[in-house]
This record gives C-alpha cells, structure tokens and sequence, in this order.
C-alpha cells in the first residue's frame, strides 16, 4: 500500500523557480507470505518492509525511483535499512 505525500516540488530559485511536476514522494507498506505444499523449505512466516520512496516520472515510460525501506516481521521493525534505486518503466 503507498500513501502519497508530495505530488509535484517547486524549488524557488534567485533566477527563478524549477518544477517538476512530475516528482511524487509516499510512505509505503509492503506484506507478504511464501508457501508451498509439497516443499517446507520454502515457506516463509508474514514478512514486511516499511518505507519511503520518491519516485520522478521523466515522460510517456521512465521513471526514477529511490525507496529508503526498513524489514519487519511484525514483533519488530529492525534497524538495518536498505536503499532500492530503480530505473526503467512506469509500472
């Protein structure tokens, strides 16, 4: 699930304004669960991430996109935190 923060950032410049109004910023949650009948090895307990992202759309199908995450299995949030770059489409 994403909540978006920020749609579009205006930066005032003594020259004058840059916009990107393309810019989005979110606070996001992600959950998931990993199981398999006839493998055990593969079967996971609830995992999740929480995170922030901002993401700058640059036309009709790329996008960049940087999201700060933190893992958690739902007892604790731990507190190594990973950064996910992405290039390509607009999904």
């Amino acid at each position: 699930m994403r909540f978006p923060l920020l749609d579009g950032l205006r930066i005032g410049l003594p020259f004058g304004p840059i916009e990107l109004p393309m810019f989005r910023g979110a606070l996001f949650f992600d959950a998931g669960r990993a199981t398999r009948n006839n493998f055990s090895i593969f079967d996971t307990d609830w995992l999740g991430t929480l995170g922030v992202g901002a993401e700058l759309n640059l036309g009709f199908a790329p996008v960049i996109r940087v999201n700060f995450t933190w893992p958690t299995d739902f007892v604790r949030i731990l507190q190594e935190n990973r950064v996910e770059l992405f290039i390509g489409y607009n999904y």
